[in-house]
């Protein structure tokens, strides 16, 4: 059974529960509870028709119960009290591993997408609930490919700060902005897309092609952890950036995406070669160039990766 990562799109948050309506007159509402729901990641399977809905919540007073309704009719219930380390590690005042939830919801056709809420609940008190975006379900299942690339995932976040003459390192097909100067190995390891042409092929440890300040950007998805001397390469990668060019990074947590992993039941990458490849990490390799300043970042984004940027302030002398 193979899976397709639909959406990261999902991801919401919200903080307050007030005045939410009653369902039918079944469950009271809860006035003022401090909660957080979010849905983070839908997962559509071609073979079964089933839509995979996950994502973790979390409330002060503890989560019995997770549904899902459609105009105000129970359709499921999520499986709850799953592992999710990742929320734990950036919300740990609610000392809770196990906030991650998941919905297996048999999709016949795109009538069954509309409407739906999540509805969190302790004991008979709605906490909260969360509508979910239909539109964005249907035009995935319609319009979803077998594969997708991480770049897709982070564009809209990065893609500002790659202007002007740059280059995408690992561009798969998709590159960051189609201007772009496409880079990969001279035989690519993913193709995602035939519209955008390779210009260059070779190791990405080593630009030849490029003089020393002389790009406006370098910007590169899910390649630095592939290697096992990653310092080497930040350091070539800056060495091409102007004063002033952006290095635009979209890395995995290590970590969290083995846990991603496990959970979704496949094997993680057998080339990721640091267990302990973070969002920190790589900041400390960043930090031994003084010349690079950290003007953007995120450190958890889109299930398992974190999203940095950092800007060259002056030349370098060597």
């Amino acid at each position: 059974m193979r899976f397709y990562n639909a959406k990261n799109k999902l991801k919401r948050v919200i903080k307050t529960a007030v005045n939410y309506e009653k369902l039918k007159g079944r469950i009271k509402v809860d006035v003022g509870t401090h909660f957080r729901l979010s849905v983070s990641q839908s997962d559509f399977c071609a073979s079964s028709g089933y839509l995979i809905i996950r994502g973790w919540a979390l409330s002060n007073e503890g989560v019995d119960k997770i549904s899902l309704y459609s105009v105000e009719e129970h359709i499921v219930d999520a499986e709850i009290n799953l592992p999710r380390l990742d929320v734990h590690r950036n919300l740990p005042q609610y000392k809770n591993k196990n906030a991650g939830w998941k919905i297996a919801l048999k999709i016949s056709n795109k009538e069954s997408l509309k409407n739906l809420k999540l509805v969190v609940l302790k004991k008979d008190k709605v906490l909260g609930s969360k509508e979910i975006d239909a539109k964005v379900i249907e035009q995935d299942i319609s319009g979803f490919s077998p594969s997708r690339s991480e770049t897709s995932k982070c564009r809209k976040e990065l893609a500002k700060y790659c202007v002007g003459n740059g280059i995408d390192i690992g561009f798969g097909g998709d590159p960051i902005v189609p201007y772009a100067i496409c880079m990969d190995q001279p035989s690519a390891y993913a193709k995602y897309n035939n519209k955008f042409k390779q210009q260059l092929h070779g190791d990405c440890r080593d630009l030849r092609w490029f003089k020393d300040d002389v790009l406006d950007f370098v910007y590169s998805s899910h390649v630095l952890e592939d290697f096992p001397n990653p310092q080497d390469l930040l350091d070539e990668w800056i060495r091409v950036i102007a004063p002033g060019g952006n290095l635009v990074l979209f890395l995995p947590d290590e970590q969290i995406y083995r846990e991603d992993c496990k959970k979704r039941g496949v094997p993680p990458n057998p080339y990721h070669s640091n267990p302990n490849f973070d969002f920190n990490y790589v900041k400390s390799l960043l930090d031994k160039h003084e010349d690079m300043e950290i003007i953007f970042s995120n450190p958890l984004v889109h299930s398992y990766s974190f999203e940095l940027v950092a800007k060259k302030t002056k030349k370098e002398y060597r």
